[in-house]
C-alpha cells in the first residue's frame, strides 16, 4: 500500500462499522438514505482505490441493500472486480462478479455501462480463478455463470 493509497483508503474517521450502522438505520428512515448512499458510495470508491477490497465490498453490498441503485453500484462493483485476486481471502474476483451479477439481474440498465468491462472473461482461456485447488472447476464455473448474467442483463436491456 502506497502512502497516497492509504491516505485514500482511510479517508473515513472511525473506520466503516459506522457508516454501516448509519446504512441500517437509513433503511428504517429514508430522509436520511440519500446522505448516507452518497458517503457510502465515496468511501467504497476510496476503499477501492486504496486497495481494500474487503472493506469495499462490505459498502457496496450495503449501498446495493439501501438503494437497490444499480447506476450508483455497479461502477464501483467493476472496479472492485478488476482488484480481487483469484482466490484466498475474500472477496475474490468470483464473489465481486457475483455480487454484480446479482445487481444487473435486479437493474439490467445499469449492466448496459460494466458489461463490456467483464464481457472478455467470457473468452478468456485462463479465467483469473485458482487453479491450484480441487474447487477451480466451481470458481470457474461460478465466475462464467456470473458474468452470463451481466452481459444477458445488458443485452436484456438493449445494449
Amino acid at each position: 500500500m502506497t502512502a497516497n493509497s492509504a491516505r485514500k483508503a482511510y479517508a473515513t474517521p472511525g473506520g466503516v462499522k459506522p457508516l454501516l450502522l448509519l446504512a441500517e438505520i437509513a433503511a428504517t428512515h429514508p430522509p436520511a438514505a440519500d446522505e448516507v448512499a452518497g458517503r457510502l458510495e465515496a468511501t467504497a470508491r476510496a476503499r477501492v482505490e486504496g486497495d481494500c477490497r474487503f472493506e469495499a465490498m462490505t459498502l457496496l453490498r450495503a449501498l446495493w441493500e439501501l438503494t437497490r441503485d444499480g447506476h450508483r453500484v455497479a461502477p464501483a462493483l467493476v472496479d472492485l472486480v478488476r482488484i480481487c485476486p483469484p482466490g484466498g481471502a475474500p472477496p475474490t474476483i468470483v464473489e465481486a462478479v457475483e455480487l454484480l451479477a446479482e445487481v444487473a439481474a435486479a437493474d439490467p440498465p445499469a449492466a448496459t455501462a460494466v458489461a463490456p468491462r467483464v464481457r472478455h472473461l467470457l473468452d478468456t482461456d485462463e479465467r483469473p480463478v485458482r487453479h491450484d485447488q480441487w474447487r477451480a472447476v466451481l470458481s470457474d464455473d461460478a465466475l462464467l455463470a456470473a458474468v452470463r448474467t451481466v452481459v444477458g442483463a445488458a443485452q436484456a436491456a438493449g445494449a
